[in-house]
């Protein structure tokens, strides 16, 4: 059987005023491609489909990215397997999981779920899945570990975010335990799908991820008798244990802020028989848009040389620096100007040479793509050392977890 291994889609993100759907669609294209091309069986998401709480017409939009760049996969027989991640909406997901199974695709056989259909896990599941040449996976399905996904239908009042990351946890390793013991054919191989904190991984430079509001699981916690273990939630690909390259989060398809820039976004192709992966998982590169950070302490002579300095300016994302001298010059002219050449600026800063003020600046994306873990961050540092620290907190942990935000 024939697998790739993609995540964190992010489907109706915007940076600044942009919308990224068309560079996201372009990643999936070259994604489709390779379906093809390998003759690919079966395409994992390893959560974060969505932009977190997409508007209706927003989800509609990415519903018709996926079926413009993957109905020919579905229709030859292919399968998606994808789960929920922290940016996902539970709601959306139980709601089109009920519609897909309107379209049951191919019947299985041996025992096996149909093939040719989109399965979406808000929820722990199992699919067994056979490939053309007859080989059957299994695959474990563990979306995002959030109370609701592992505590459903228990009354928890947790006294502080580690208590809640501690039952959360264990409730995970219990589950998964059961998911094998319960469903699982030891002779079969099989794949374990997670959107999930593995302790060993590395984050990409610009992001924050507060552990301390986090379950974080060890290597330790991952069973080894896997065939392969897709992980999603970081965005940097990367095997995360020399010598295990089949434990992997395959990454973010497309570079989704400055602090990713310079990463080589790929999806990962692995082929596995009746018994165990065969060989080492391949990456297929992908093309990601281009970002760029440009700084203009001479507006005079740097504009005018910008168009012919930078050939990727139509498509690259931009956040630009302008010094300018507030006794002689207008600055709103040179923006005009710079955006002009630049059209998918999504930040600016604007300093005055005589104050070093920044005038005017733009909120850069990457510091609110985590919401959840940049108010933490922001609150715990504000409040350093303030009595109400703990209590303001509190509230807004209760807070997140009655808007469904962890």
């Amino acid at each position: 059987m024939k697998i790739v291994h993609t995540s964190d889609w992010h489907l109706n993100s915007t940076l600044g005023r942009h919308q990224r759907n068309e560079d996201i669609c372009r990643s999936l294209k070259q994604i489709a491609t390779y379906l093809e091309e390998h003759q690919v069986d079966v395409m994992i998401v390893s959560g974060d489909l969505f932009r977190e709480r997409s508007r209706p017409e927003q989800m509609q939009a990415g519903i018709e990215i996926i079926t413009q760049c993957f109905q020919s996969f579905i229709e030859r027989g292919g399968t998606i397997i994808a789960i929920s991640g922290n940016h996902d909406s539970d709601i959306f997901f139980e709601m089109l999981n009920d519609a897909l199974k309107l379209a049951p695709g191919q019947k299985g056989f041996q025992g096996t779920d149909a093939t040719g259909r989109i399965y979406l896990a808000p929820r722990p599941r199992v699919v067994k899945l056979m490939g053309r040449d007859g080989e059957i996976v299994q695959f474990v399905l563990m979306p995002y570990p959030a109370p609701r996904h592992y505590l459903r239908g228990e009354k928890v009042n947790f006294q502080s975010p580690e208590d809640r990351n501690s039952s959360v946890k264990q409730a995970y390793r219990q589950t998964l335990l059961q998911l094998q013991q319960r469903f699982l054919d030891p002779t079969l191989p099989s794949v374990l799908v997670s959107h999930v904190y593995v302790h060993a991984s590395q984050i990409a430079s610009g992001h924050i991820l507060d552990q301390t509001n986090e379950v974080v699981l060890e290597l330790g916690d991952l069973p080894t008798s896997w065939s392969y273990i897709a992980l999603g939630h970081i965005h940097q690909p990367q095997s995360i244990r020399k010598n295990a390259s089949h434990i992997r989060y395959a990454g973010s398809v497309e570079c989704m802020d400055y602090g990713e820039m310079g990463e080589q976004k790929s999806a990962v192709l692995l082929e596995i028989n009746a018994h165990a992966l065969l060989g080492e998982p391949h990456l297929l590169p992908l093309q990601s848009t281009p970002f760029l950070r440009i700084e203009i302490t001479d507006p005079d002579t740097q504009i005018p040389i910008l168009a012919a300095q930078y050939p990727e300016a139509q498509q690259a994302l931009v956040h630009y620096i302008l010094h300018w001298d507030s006794l002689t010059q207008q600055y709103e002219p040179y923006c005009q100007e710079i955006e002009r050449i630049f059209p998918r600026c999504y930040r600016r800063d604007i300093k005055n040479i005589h104050s070093d003020v920044v005038t005017e600046a733009g909120l850069e994306m990457h510091q609110t793509h985590d919401v959840v873990g940049t108010t933490r961050h922001y609150l715990q540092t504000q409040l350093e050392e303030r009595p109400e620290q703990q209590e303001i907190l509190q509230l807004l942990e209760r807070l997140f977890e009655e808007e469904e935000l962890i």
